[in-house]
């Protein structure tokens, strides 16, 4: 399992009110399940690497290395031997690969960093396969070019949706969270974001994202009610990991009432 710092418990909050004001009760969209923000398949499929993690401000060498796949896959399939980093020369760099079955993504964190301003080649191969037991019709590989400087910057939120003083807000469309930078998909978890109700309680939601983005999208499981006085809150509670294992300590809290 990769190495993460302890979880730290917000020490400051941003409100973000957003007003209900009778427009209409629209429809729910529909999400896939699983996190991923793909459908699962019905049958028997050959998996694909559908989308490689974003690198704010160039590729650091100690930053994880991050795939999504299309389906759920078998985590046994996915280690060292088949998810390697490898230099110029083509020797393999030592890392910890792990697999978040949530949102159907691989990772890899070189361990030591990789070397600055330097070529690598990331490649999965074919001995990966899907939950269904499918593997990858071929090898997958990207290019990596890292930068100068180590990246030990704190993660933080850069806009919300419903954003500040919004009006006009749907009771039935997501809620959508920017970061500055690509979140660690292993930290985004009920108890990282979660929706609170009028009575204080959580409300059950869907979390979904795509790597090659920094936007995270909370879906609640039932439409909220736009009753008068009613209020919900999108409430990061705790610190959260960027792909470079660096926490933050700022909270984010979005309250929508009518």
């Amino acid at each position: 399992m990769r190495s993460l710092r302890p979880i730290l418990l917000c020490t400051s909050a941003l409100t973000l009110t957003t007003l209900l004001a009778g427009c209409g009760a629209g429809s729910r969209p529909s999400f896939a399940g699983g996190g991923s923000g793909v459908a699962a398949p019905s049958s028997a499929s050959t998996p694909t690497v559908t989308s490689v993690a974003v690198q704010v401000n160039g590729t650091a060498p100690n930053r994880l290395q991050e795939v999504q796949f299309s389906e759920p896959m078998n985590p046994a399939t996915i280690n060292t031997q088949t998810f390697q980093i490898t230099d110029a020369s083509g020797q393999a760099v030592p890392g910890v690969v792990s697999y978040d079955a949530n949102y159907y993504v691989a990772s890899f964190q070189p361990t030591p960093p990789l070397k600055p301003n330097a070529n690598y080649t990331a490649t999965l191969t074919t001995g990966i396969a899907s939950a269904q037991g499918v593997h990858l019709a071929s090898n997958y590989t990207y290019a990596i070019k890292t930068r100068k400087a180590l990246d030990n910057s704190p993660i933080y939120v850069v806009s919300t949706v419903p954003g500040m003083d919004a009006t006009c807000a749907s009771t039935t469309k997501p809620i959508t969270i920017t970061f500055s930078e690509e979140p660690n998909a292993s930290t985004l978890t009920s108890k990282n974001i979660v929706i609170m109700g009028p009575n204080g309680g959580d409300l059950a939601a869907t979390i979904s994202i795509n790597v090659s983005a920094t936007v995270v999208t909370v879906t609640p499981e039932a439409d909220l009610a736009p009753a008068k006085r009613t209020s919900y809150s999108a409430l990061r509670r705790y610190g959260r990991s960027s792909a470079d294992g660096a926490f933050t300590e700022e909270g984010i809290h979005v309250r929508i009432q009518a």
